[in-house]
């Protein structure tokens, strides 16, 4: 509050203060427009420091010695306030410096060449909110959020709760499971990133939620999501349901735009379109129908209650023939096998050598 009043402003809001703790609902309503709160903000101050909510701001003395705010910032918690508020003031052991999304300085750093580059993280997360491609920037966003450690791992999603809610108006999308319906495709084919992933209790497998460690979107596959509209409109025909307990299936996403006239056209890589049917291989013969990806009856599943929906969806099959010639397999199929891989993966000489399609 000194502080504030220093700076010479009248008004101050803090979660504890203007949160009722003890209520779920008034909590969770806070929570949920927190992305308003930062973005409006004059500045926001960040304690990152101490070890408690009553260690104070720590006062300002010279010193030369290196300092890392890296437990801060592996607080999914603070993620929103990091990436969302336009100035940033931060207090962290006997420095302050200060962060807006062009730069961040402080006393102790006078050449601008270096700190223009001094914490790629910050700067990465601030680039990221403007949410002109709002899909690829969710991507990049969860790729710093996911490596964070949650203090109640039900949490997963309520720290991004202002986040969501500002991917679902740019992207014109709703989320299942913190995964934006418009591309469920490309946001179910994430990796593990220098870590081993571990479950996470009480959500889904195929979500990025489900799962504890650092994860990569763009890496797997940076072409798809450099043209993921193209992507999803040209090379995408499964038509996703969501099943929840006994309930029957519902699609995820409508495939008519939910409102064409609305639409501003800045995000490019949103595909609201209708699914396309499958197309087979040009050349390839004995093709059967495959307009109909829909569920036309009620399907029995005998699974236990779980927390959140299973994702039943229908598509075309592959079965590869395999025959005897003699001595000689003849298989066929239709794939491709990238050539450095056979380099790399037989070893040289008349062997046996095999192809497992995965």
């Amino acid at each position: 509050m000194d502080l504030v009043k220093r700076l010479g402003s009248k008004y101050l809001g803090e979660d504890a203060m203007c949160l009722i703790q003890n209520d779920e609902a008034d909590v969770s309503l806070g929570i949920a427009v927190m992305d308003n709160i930062y973005e409006r903000s004059w500045f926001a101050i960040v304690a990152a420091c101490g070890h408690s909510a009553n260690s104070g701001l720590p006062g300002r003395k010279n010193t030369n010695q290196n300092f890392s705010f890296r437990c801060w910032l592996t607080q999914t918690s603070r993620l929103q306030e990091e990436l969302l508020a336009r100035r940033v003031l931060y207090f962290v052991d006997d420095l302050v410096f200060f962060r807006c999304r062009n730069d961040t300085r402080y006393e102790q750093l006078a050449d601008k060449a270096y700190h223009s580059g001094w914490n790629s993280e910050v700067n990465s997360l601030a680039r990221g909110v403007t949410m002109e491609s709002p899909l690829w920037d969710f991507a990049t966003i969860l790729e710093y959020y996911t490596p964070r450690s949650l203090a109640n791992e039900g949490d997963v999603t309520r720290a991004l709760a202002g986040i969501l809610r500002r991917v679902t108006e740019r992207g014109e999308c709703q989320f299942l499971q913190g995964i934006p319906g418009a591309a469920l495709d490309a946001f179910i084919l994430f990796r593990a990133s220098n870590c081993l992933l571990c479950r996470r209790a009480g959500y889904t497998s195929y979500s990025w939620t489900g799962w504890k460690g650092r994860m990569v979107f763009k890496q797997c596959n940076l072409k798809l999501f450099s043209f993921l509209k193209d992507w999803l409109e040209k090379h995408t025909w499964i038509m996703w349901y969501k099943r929840e307990n006994l309930a029957p299936p519902t699609l995820i996403w409508d495939r008519a735009p939910s409102s064409p006239s609305s639409s501003t056209g800045s995000s490019r890589d949103v595909y609201h379109g209708q699914r396309r049917p499958f197309q087979y291989p040009p050349g390839l013969r004995g093709k059967v129908p495959s307009a109909r990806t829909a569920p036309t009856e009620s399907l029995p599943f005998d699974l236990p209650h779980r927390g959140y929906p299973l994702l039943p969806f229908w598509t075309e099959a592959v079965f590869f023939q395999i025959k005897m010639d003699g001595r000689i397999a003849e298989r066929r199929g239709i794939g491709t096998v990238d050539k450095a891989a056979l380099a790399q993966g037989f070893s040289n000489g008349p062997v046996w050598k095999e192809i497992i399609p995965g």
